[in-house]
C-alpha cells in the first residue's frame, strides 16, 4: 500500500466493500476523514445499503462513492481504483461458472483449510473493529511491510464458556462437557502489530458488543426452551 502523501483529501479503495471486514474499515476511514471508492458485485443489492448510511458516507468533501466491479474485470477495477492513493483488498473473487460440487470446491477448503495444522489448537478471538484499525495503521505507519497476525485472544472452548456464564448468569447454556476442548495453544502471535502501536478491545468488550448486538437482532431468543448457544463454534475439526 502506498503511503498517503496528498495535500487534498486522501482517497483509497476498498474492494469488496459490503463485506463484514470491509464495511467496518470504509466506516473507520471514513471518520478518519479519507474519501473512499467502495466496490461491490451490484449497485442495487440491499446489502449493500448500510454503506451509504455511513457516518460521512454523504459528506461532499470526500464520502463515499460506490463502484461496481468485478475483481475479474479489469477495466471495471481500473475505474473504481482511478485517482486513488491506495487500495486496500478485502473482496474475496466469487466464481461466476458452474460448479461441480461447490459444497466440496468451495465451502470445503474455506472451513477445514489445513486440518492438520488445526486439530487440537486454541481458538483465536479478534474484534472485527480491530482488524479494521490494524488495516488502517500499516497503511498510515512508514516502512509497515509483510505480513501481520492479527490475533490477539486465545481461549479453549471451556474457557470461553465459563466466561460467557460468568458475564451472562441469565442464559442458559450448554454444559462443559458437552464440548471438545482443545488444549494446545496455536502458534500465533500479534508482537509485529503492537511494536507498530496497535492495540486490541479486552475479550469481555467484544464479548459484550457481540451479545448485545444478538440480543437486539433476536437471536439469542430461547427456541421451545432449547439452551442458546452463543457463539455457536468450537467443535472440533
Amino acid at each position: 500500500m502506498a503511503a498517503v502523501a496528498s495535500e487534498r483529501t486522501p482517497t483509497v479503495c476498498v474492494t469488496g466493500a459490503g463485506g463484514y471486514v470491509a464495511s467496518w474499515l470504509v466506516r473507520l476511514l471514513l471518520t478518519r476523514g479519507y474519501a473512499v471508492h467502495g466496490t461491490v458485485r451490484d449497485l442495487g443489492d440491499e446489502k449493500t445499503a448500510h454503506l451509504k448510511r455511513l457516518p460521512s458516507a454523504s459528506d461532499p468533501e470526500g464520502g463515499l462513492r460506490l463502484f461496481r466491479a468485478d475483481l475479474l474485470d479489469y477495466d471495471a477495477m481500473a475505474a473504481a481504483i482511478a485517482g486513488c492513493q491506495g487500495v486496500f483488498h478485502v473482496a474475496t473473487p466469487v466464481p461466476s461458472g458452474n460448479l461441480t460440487d461447490p459444497e466440496r470446491e468451495m465451502l470445503g477448503p474455506a472451513v477445514t483449510g489445513g486440518p492438520d495444522r488445526m486439530r487440537d489448537k486454541l481458538w483465536h478471538i479478534v474484534d472485527v473493529r480491530d482488524v479494521a484499525d490494524a488495516l488502517l495503521l500499516l497503511y498510515e505507519a512508514p516502512g509497515a511491510s509483510g505480513r501481520h497476525i492479527c490475533a490477539p485472544h486465545f481461549v479453549s472452548a471451556r474457557d470461553l464458556l465459563r466466561l460467557l456464564k460468568r458475564m451472562y448468569p441469565g442464559y442458559p447454556c450448554i454444559n462443559e462437557e458437552s464440548i471438545s476442548d482443545m488444549d494446545k495453544p496455536a502458534p500465533m502471535t500479534s508482537d509485529k502489530l503492537r511494536k507498530l502501536g496497535w492495540s486490541c478491545r479486552p475479550l469481555e468488550e467484544t464479548i459484550a458488543d457481540t451479545v448485545e448486538f444478538c440480543e437486539q437482532a433476536g437471536f439469542l431468543g430461547d427456541l421451545q426452551g432449547a439452551h442458546c448457544r452463543f457463539p455457536p463454534v468450537y467443535n472440533k475439526i
